[in-house]
């Protein structure tokens, strides 16, 4: 099967699956993409099928996609940024601080052409798992998707935050003196969470 508009695109992704799915098995995953763009949804449901994924999902907006997660059964969510009506943050935000949400711990990935510092604290902040940048390749979503699912992040359930642990380090299981400050993060503090 090749995609009608980019078949180049379809037969790098059956390749790049070839050499990177001897390590993970993605046949049982669910997985719903929430994208206003049905071209974008084409094109990673195309990825995802190289990738062997067991069931693809489509939702062409944010209300779609709540009311997906809470009929199916759904192991990821890929969700773009720029959607009307609702972004994808909001839309973030909604699935994990929701009273309706079925699954506020579900691993979300973003999608965004965007990749300025503010905003990708705005979505690390939100409760995203993972942030995928366009143009996307096959490569990086399948990493991505490993990550996501197969090596999430402790989840967290704060009054003011719920989403995946935001640190990456290798001593995220720091409990030492000012583990976490009453007074909030300082600049350096934030500036070492993304960089680190």
């Amino acid at each position: 099967m090749t995609l009608s508009g980019d078949p180049c695109r379809a037969w790098e992704a059956r390749e790049n699956s070839k050499v990177l799915q001897k390590t993970v098995n993605f046949s049982d995953t669910t997985i719903l993409v929430v994208d206003d763009n049905q071209y974008m949804r084409q094109l990673i449901s195309h990825m995802l099928r190289a990738f062997e994924v067991g069931t693809v999902l489509h939702a062409d907006n944010a209300k779609e996609g709540f009311a997906e997660i809470r009929q199916s059964k759904i192991d990821c969510l890929i969700v773009d940024w720029l959607m009307p009506g609702m972004s994808g943050i909001e839309f973030v935000t909604m699935v994990r601080t929701s009273p309706q949400s079925s699954r506020p711990d579900i691993p979300i990935i973003l999608c965004s052409g965007h990749t300025e510092k503010d905003l990708v604290v705005e979505a690390r902040d939100a409760g995203v798992s993972e942030i995928l940048t366009k143009p996307l390749s096959p490569r990086s979503l399948f990493e991505k998707l490993d990550l996501a699912i197969f090596h999430p992040r402790p989840f967290i359930i704060m009054p003011s935050y719920t989403g995946p642990c935001r640190r990456r380090r290798l001593n995220a299981q720091y409990d030492g003196i000012e583990r976490r400050r009453d007074s909030g993060l300082q600049q350096h503090d934030i500036d070492a969470l993304l960089y680190s």
